[in-house]
């Protein structure tokens, strides 16, 4: 498929519709009937999560984001759980796009995606989070909730948050927040310091580090420094 940012427009949701036939036959999940045959079931829950990974790799996590979060808030859209579950899926595409941009150079993620291999991995990787219980299938009788901030703004509580050398990799500075407040931190007086010396700033008390946790939701949150917070 030619691949532009007009895509995720009405060509790509035909595309993506018939991905997400293609695959229920593939991996048999459920899927209605007629025309809302991937409304509010597992085949809704595998077209978003798809659909988001599939632009955050061609296109970006932001361009993900922004042009998902835009189609569950057009109005007289979806009642507040469906938007919830949508938001809540295409939150973990965009988890799938960061680990196979992860394992994969830019160079064999463009290869995957000429050869039509690259669907088969998203595919892939968004059925074993829906076993895993990861995804949203039923907005009736799922009661986890997507937090109304973004995740990795509470994950990562940016506006405190204090990196380290070394501690960032290329892809993570594709992420417009974290690269705002990394540049800020490089062009503050004291710039970016050695992981060593953030921890002697934790033992006397300047600064707090926050140990690996996993939220309730099944999020896992790598540790990370912070400031104190401000009286």
């Amino acid at each position: 498929m030619k691949y532009s940012i007009e895509t995720p427009g009405k060509h790509y949701s035909k595309e993506i519709y018939a991905k997400t036939k293609k695959y229920q036959k593939v991996f048999n999940f459920e899927i209605g009937e007629g025309v809302h045959d991937t409304w509010n079931n597992e085949a809704d829950a595998f077209k978003h999560t798809f659909a988001s990974a599939d632009m955050a790799i061609k296109l970006g996590s932001s361009v993900s984001k922004g042009v998902c979060d835009f189609h569950e808030f057009r109005p007289a859209k979806n009642p507040a759980n469906e938007k919830n579950m949508d938001k809540w899926n295409n939150y973990q595409g965009r988890i799938i796009a960061q680990a196979i941009k992860t394992k994969y150079s830019p160079l064999e993620r463009i290869e995957l995606i000429k050869s039509g291999k690259m669907d088969d991995i998203i595919a892939d990787m968004v059925m074993r989070k829906m076993k895993n219980g990861e995804l949203i299938t039923n907005p009736e009788k799922d009661n986890r909730r997507f937090p109304e901030k973004d995740l990795r703004e509470k994950l990562f509580d940016l506006k405190n948050r204090v990196f380290y050398k070394g501690e960032l990799l290329l892809k993570d500075l594709n992420d417009r927040d974290i690269r705002d407040v990394f540049l800020d931190q490089a062009l503050d007086k004291e710039g970016i310091p050695i992981k060593e010396e953030l921890n002697k700033k934790v033992l006397s008390g300047e600064l707090i580090y926050v140990e690996n946790y996993t939220r309730a939701d099944g999020t896992k949150v790598s540790g990370y420094y912070r400031a104190l917070p401000k009286s």
